[in-house]
C-alpha cells in the first residue's frame, strides 16, 4: 500500500513510513486489522478448513519494529478466530519463536534456518508446526538433494503435528519436475 505496488525484497518507502510516521502507521494498521478480522471472519464462514497469516515484510523489521508493528496486530487477528478454525502465523524468515508463539496462532510456520526438532524443544514437544523446504533448494538443487532434504524434513516431523511445507512458495523458476519429485517424496515418507 505505501509502496504503491509489491515490495519484493525491499520496501525503502514503507520502512521509512514506520520511521517518520510512527503514529499514522498504527493508524493504518488498526483499520487494516479490523478489516483483516472482518474478511477472515468471512473465509470461515464459507468453509475455509484453516486460515494462515502472512507477515511477508518480517524479515525487513528489526526486533523492536516488528514486536510494534507487526505482532500486536496479529494477535488481534489470531484472538478474534481464537476457537473458530486453526490459524497459522507466518512470518517470512522471522526466527524469534518467542515472538512467533506470541503471536497466538495454533500453528507455526517455520522458516527454513530452523529445524522442527529445535522448534520443539523451544515451543514444547506437542507443538504443532509448519515447513520448512527451503524454496531455493527446491528451485535449484538436484532431485536426489531435494529428495534427501524432503526426507529429512518429514522424518524431523515425526509425522505428529507437522505440516509439510517451504519456507516461503514457489519460486517461479522452480523446475516443474521437482515440483512433482518433492510430492511424490513427501507422499512416500
Amino acid at each position: 500500500m505505501i509502496e504503491g505496488k509489491s515490495f519484493g525484497n525491499t520496501a525503502a518507502a514503507s520502512m521509512q513510513f514506520l520511521r517518520d510516521e510512527p503514529r499514522l502507521a498504527h493508524e493504518l494498521l488498526n483499520m487494516l486489522t479490523d478489516m483483516t478480522i472482518d474478511y477472515l471472519k468471512l473465509q470461515v464462514e464459507v468453509g475455509a478448513a484453516a486460515l494462515q497469516v502472512f507477515e511477508s515484510a518480517a524479515m525487513l523489521l528489526s526486533t523492536e519494529q516488528y514486536r510494534e508493528f507487526a505482532l500486536p496486530y496479529q494477535q488481534r487477528v489470531f484472538e478474534a478466530l481464537r476457537g473458530l478454525i486453526p490459524t497459522i502465523v507466518f512470518a517470512r524468515e522471522w526466527d524469534n519463536l518467542a515472538d512467533l508463539a506470541a503471536a497466538g496462532a495454533d500453528i507455526i510456520s517455520l522458516p527454513s534456518g530452523l529445524s522442527i526438532a529445535d522448534a520443539r524443544r523451544v515451543l514444547g514437544e506437542n507443538a504443532v508446526v509448519q515447513g520448512n523446504l527451503d524454496n531455493h533448494l527446491l528451485a535449484h538443487s538436484s532431485q536426489e538433494a531435494i529428495t534427501e532434504a524432503a526426507r529429512a524434513c518429514v522424518k524431523s516431523g515425526q509425522h505428529r503435528g507437522h505440516i509439510f511445507n517451504l519456507n516461503h512458495g514457489l519460486l517461479r523458476e522452480t523446475p516443474f519436475e521437482n515440483i512433482l519429485n518433492l510430492i511424490r517424496t513427501v507422499h512416500e515418507a
